[in-house]
């Protein structure tokens, strides 16, 4: 799978029963798809206090989401660290389970 043309990401076979603890799925997950320039602070704050914001990073980078709010981070800011390559993505993704620990 790629975003955009940068490239193959990792697609895992794994559980998806994290997906119950995303604080988005109990508030309106539309607003996790923000219009372009549109404000991102509420979906901000809401990652912030959610205690599964890697898995939902690396569900999005896994599925070559360009469009979205996913583990804090906008499309913008997805595609820039995947530019980056496949570690800056991991770093990412572990940075937020390190955070949510």
């Amino acid at each position: 799978m790629t975003m955009e043309g940068l490239g193959p990401v990792r697609t895992t076979g794994r559980n998806l029963d994290w997906m119950d603890y995303a604080l988005c799925a109990q508030t309106n997950p539309d607003g996790f798809t923000p219009e372009q320039g549109g404000s991102t602070k509420s979906e901000r704050e809401t990652c912030a206090r959610c205690e599964v914001p890697g898995n939902c990073l690396e569900y999005a980078f896994e599925r070559g989401f360009d469009t979205g709010f996913y583990g804090g981070k906008s499309a913008k800011e997805r595609k820039a660290i995947q530019k980056k390559g496949q570690e800056a993505v991991d770093i990412a993704v572990a940075a937020l389970r390190r955070r949510a620990a």
